[in-house]
């Protein structure tokens, strides 16, 4: 099961990297808004790229994924300094279904998990 996981987060980190090298414009206004220079968007193409192939090839894995659960928490940490007050303004929206791509990969990415564990032979019955 954990190759599954290793495999869905190696997509996921690599599918960001290639989306903001194709729609550069919104690494760069996602920079903007997270109020870090330019240039940082090259770092987090450059990060999710390498991580993502690491991860599919299964290279170095736990120090990859130490490094992506850090710079997620930085990330997160970001947001809710910024824009902690709106974040919880808004908090509903994560139990409204909406089709936009955000909700449908965070439902696909439940049913990844979901069915991760149903075919966990270690799950209890």
């Amino acid at each position: 099961m954990n190759s599954l996981f290793r495999l869905f987060i190696g997509i996921v980190i690599l599918s960001a990297g290639v989306f903001r090298t194709l729609f550069f414009e919104n690494a760069i206004a996602e920079s903007q808004v997270l109020g870090v220079p330019f240039w940082f968007a090259y770092f987090i193409i450059i990060f999710e790229i390498v991580c993502g192939i690491m991860l599919i090839f299964n290279l170095k894995v736990k120090w990859v994924l130490g490094s992506v659960a850090i710079f997620l928490i930085i990330a997160i940490l970001v947001a809710f300094i910024g824009y902690g007050a709106q974040l919880w303004e808004n908090a509903g929206e994560l139990f409204v279904f909406d089709p936009n791509p955000t909700d449908i990969f965070l439902h696909i990415t439940y049913l990844v998990i979901i069915f991760a564990l149903l075919f966990d032979k270690h799950m209890g019955a």
